[in-house]
Order: structure tokens, then C-alpha cells, then sequence
């Protein structure tokens, strides 16, 4: 399924050339996680996976995730390894972070497949512009749903989208608050070190 807003590239001309294999909207709307909500009440099937542009899966990691979920059909949540490919920086690396990082910062959402049972009980909240799928993890985490590391490759995640933004940092730092992970003088620290982390970056400090 690809959920499309209304792209002006050549986009929906390659899309169109796998017509028979996918499901495809293009319209506006209000943002990625609108796009992700219509995507998941579309899908079908029991495990859902996504992914924003630029971002892609390795070859086996539908079969890896399928087949650890028919071995634990219980779980809801499964994620793995990201490799985390940054061109400015020519930063190529592999990141994966359990469950335990959600105190800290969200997990490596392009390698996570969710049960559909799950997206039945929490959407993602359209309020946040960019760390949703960080509060969507909480809540899910917070239900009792329950989560699995799978030790291997999943997907690969290039920076320079919105969840490598300053405003995703600063929603992350709400969400936090928000579930009292961090009290708020911890927060007014983090806001002024990224504050000076991404003015030095962009010459203004």
C-alpha cells in the first residue's frame, strides 16, 4: 500500500508501472502520520509494516519478521537492526535498541512490523508532527502489549527527513515530559544542548 500526497516528481510514474502489485492513494493530507493511519485501516494482513520514503527494507525482512512471528504469534511488536546512513556526515553504522530505550528515545521505527490487534486499540496521535510514532511505542508499551528484539538487518534509514529535524527533538522532549520520563529542568537542559548543537551546526552559535 502507498499512501501518496499528490508528489509533482516522477513518483506516481513508477508507482503506476507496479499497479498490479500494490494498492496506491494520492491526495492530500495532513501530514505522515495521517498518512500511516489511512495506510494501517487499509492493510489486510496481521503484521503491518512501514516505511517513509527513503527508507528501505533488506530483501529478506519480510520473511525474517513473518517467520519470527509464526514462532511467537503472542507478540505484538517485533523490531531489529537499522543501519543509520547519514551522507553529510558519511556516517554508515547499525543501531538497534530494546525495549529499554523507550525511556530514553524511540526504537528504530522502520524495522518495527506491528500486529494489526495493536493499530486496533492506538492510532498515532496527528497532533504530533514528527515524534508520534514515539508516543504510539509508549502507549503501546504502556497497554501491555508485548515487544521482541530480532537480532538482525532489517531496514536502512537515511537522515534529512522530519524525525532528523530540531522539532522532532523538541516533540520527543514533549512526549517525554509528557509521561514523566524526564522531569521538566531536565528537559529545559536537553532543549538548550540541542539548541547549541544545532547552531553550531548551522553556524549561528
Amino acid at each position: 500500500i502507498i499512501i501518496d500526497k499528490k508528489s509533482t516528481d516522477n513518483t506516481l510514474q513508477i508507482v503506476n508501472k507496479y499497479a498490479d502489485k500494490l494498492t496506491l492513494v494520492s491526495e492530500m493530507d495532513a501530514g505522515i502520520y495521517d498518512a500511516m493511519n489511512k495506510g494501517i485501516a487499509m492493510a489486510s494482513g496481521e503484521l503491518i509494516g512501514l516505511l517513509n520514503s527513503d527508507d528501505w527494507y533488506e530483501k529478506d525482512a519480510v520473511e525474517i519478521m513473518v517467520n519470527t512471528y509464526l514462532q511467537q504469534p503472542e507478540i505484538a511488536i517485533f523490531h531489529g537492526l537499522l543501519r543509520y546512513i547519514d551522507l553529510e556526515k558519511k556516517i554508515d553504522k547499525i543501531i538497534g535498541q530494546r525495549l529499554t530505550h523507550l525511556k530514553n528515545g524511540m526504537i528504530a521505527h522502520p524495522t518495527c512490523f506491528v500486529h494489526k490487534r495493536v493499530y486496533q486499540t492506538i492510532t498515532f496521535d496527528q497532533s504530533y508532527r514528527s515524534s508520534a510514532d514515539y508516543d504510539f511505542m509508549i502507549r503501546a508499551e504502556q497497554n501491555g502489549f508485548q515487544f521482541y528484539f530480532v537480532e538482525k538487518l532489517i531496514a536502512n534509514f537515511r537522515t534529512g527527513g522530519i524525525s532528523s529535524s530540531f522539532a522532532a527533538i523538541k516533540e520527543t522532549l514533549v512526549i517525554q515530559r509528557k509521561y514523566k520520563l524526564i522531569n521538566g529542568v531536565e528537559k529545559a537542559i536537553q532543549l538548550v544542548y540541542f539548541l547549541i548543537k544545532y547552531g553550531n551546526r548551522r553556524g549561528r552559535v
